[in-house]
């Protein structure tokens, strides 16, 4: 019984020294796409209270993965765990994550405490696992968006920052909300040779793609039929290389 016991504090004992003696991609991009993280969800969102060694997580946009639930519950370090504190998450300041589901440990059922359940998620220390704005000094979000290939809406201003960028956009799209179509002004006279245009869904999944932009301009103005879509947030993704330098991307509301 004494060497059980030993054995027992032993092995805890070796786990408290060694589990968080790992390293990772100290990039959110490179940590996302490192086929040994490999993340079960990369969600966008807010935290919005601590429980215990956990944090709730409100998500606002779903990268990647797939949950149904509008919060969810991530779970942080003890002390020996390869996570990292929910204590340095500041609530309502919006942040990406790359976690992971709760997996059964030695001596629970679901994660390494009673409280965490199978459908909850934990947070790696191993690796740059989460981003905010404040990280832009060392990863833009210009290179977020490009990691990702979508539009993410990143710190309050468009993927590719337009107004640095690409001089050629007149007006917001407008009407907006909208039903039927929705429109965008280019300066007069700007010689539009060729470009295309994606909607993405608030999930990031494509609903909608125009190859050839020639044929949806016309004086000055492109005009896109939303006919298809139902309603809700969208967001319109320029690609126009003969006059921007990078992407241009709007929010759309569309009401029926």
């Amino acid at each position: 019984m004494k060497r059980s016991i030993f054995t027992l504090l032993f092995f805890f004992s070796l786990h408290s020294i060694f589990a968080c003696s790992c390293f990772g991609p100290q990039t959110f991009c490179g940590f996302v796409f490192d086929n040994f993280q490999s993340p079960d969800l990369i969600v966008k969102g807010k935290k919005t209270g601590e429980f215990e060694h956990g944090m709730d997580f409100e998500i606002s946009m779903i990268i990647d993965g797939n949950e149904t639930k509008e919060t969810i519950r991530v779970w942080g370090d003890v002390g020996h765990l390869c996570r990292i504190y929910v204590s340095n998450f500041e609530e309502n300041v919006e942040y990406l994550l790359a976690l992971n589901k709760i997996e059964p440990h030695f001596g629970f059922p679901t994660g390494w405490s009673s409280l965490e359940m199978a459908d909850d998620y934990s947070i790696s220390v191993c690796g740059k696992s989460f981003w905010s704005c404040e990280d832009e000094a060392d990863e833009p979000a210009e290179e977020i968006q490009r990691c990702f290939g979508k539009p993410l809406d990143l710190c309050g201003k468009s993927s590719t920052n337009e107004r640095k960028y690409c001089q050629a956009l007149k007006t917001e799209i407008y009407p907006n909300p909208s039903s039927d179509f929705c429109n965008i002004d280019l300066v007069e006279n700007t010689d539009l040779q060729s470009g295309s245009a994606r909607i993405f869904d608030a999930c990031g999944k494509e609903v909608a793609r125009f190859d050839n932009l020639n044929e949806f301009y016309n004086q000055s103005q492109l005009s896109f039929n939303l006919k298809n879509l139902q309603s809700g947030l969208y967001f319109l993704d320029l690609n126009l290389p003969d006059v921007c330098v990078s992407n241009v991307t709007r929010q759309l509301m569309v009401n029926k």
